[in-house]
């Protein structure tokens, strides 16, 4: 942990007022992230209250959130993972705008392709093909998928809730839409037959609404997982 860190979390846990007022600046700087996202000012508020509350306050048996930090990545980056996160389980528990599950809001998003699969009559066939291959990704890619294309989170955000850095998590959302796509391939093939210039279209249109939510990757670092 550094340690200007390490003095900041003690001077906020006896509390110093410059030290607090430097924590709510931290508080403060997600703020514009889950206001883009649509969140309103009041639940902004909300959420940073109850965040702050973590970061001081013991709950039950455990000592405040700031007694928790690891020092994995900056106390700023683990505020912000904080409040990002809370936002989006808050937005998720009160969307009422779609009856559609995780797969469909995805599927929706990266086929795209509605009037012109309806003419072809392959709308069924590629809704069936990409639940298939959503359901047979691993839980974390999954996840990563969700949080790019129905959160619209970038991969700094990303990073910052996984605890790592921007270019390994760039990385892994790379891997998990390069998976999702190995196996729409397959299953569409299986369902087309000989059509393989049909699957190639639709897995070319997928490929570029999924590339489209991704930042290109940092510059590798040496010590990065």
């Amino acid at each position: 942990m550094a340690g200007e860190d390490t003095l900041l979390i003690e001077r906020c846990l006896a509390g110093d007022a410059e030290a607090l007022m430097a924590l709510e600046r931290m508080l403060r700087d997600p703020a514009a992230r889950l206001r883009s996202m649509g969140m309103q000012e009041a639940q902004i508020e909300d959420v940073t209250a109850d965040v702050r509350a973590r970061l001081l306050l013991p709950d039950g048996d455990r000592p405040p959130a700031l007694r928790r930090f690891a020092g994995t990545g900056s106390l700023a980056g683990y505020i912000r993972a904080m409040v990002v996160r809370l936002g989006i389980d808050r937005m998720r528990a009160t969307r009422p705008t779609t009856s559609l599950d995780e797969v469909d809001q995805v599927a929706a998003f990266a086929t795209s392709l509605e009037s012109e699969l309806t003419k072809l009559t392959h709308a069924s066939v590629v809704n069936a093909a990409f639940r298939q291959a959503w359901n047979h990704l691993p839980t974390h890619q999954r996840l990563l998928l969700s949080q790019q294309v129905i959160d619209q989170l970038s991969v700094d955000e990303i990073g910052a809730l996984h605890g790592v850095h921007r270019a390994t998590a760039a990385r892994r959302c790379v891997a998990a839409r390069e998976a999702l796509l190995a196996r729409l391939r397959h299953a569409l093939r299986d369902a087309l037959g000989a059509d393989t210039a049909t699957a190639e279209s639709i897995l070319f249109t997928v490929a570029s609404r999924l590339s489209g939510v991704l930042q290109a990757p940092g510059p590798h670092h040496p010590h990065d997982p």
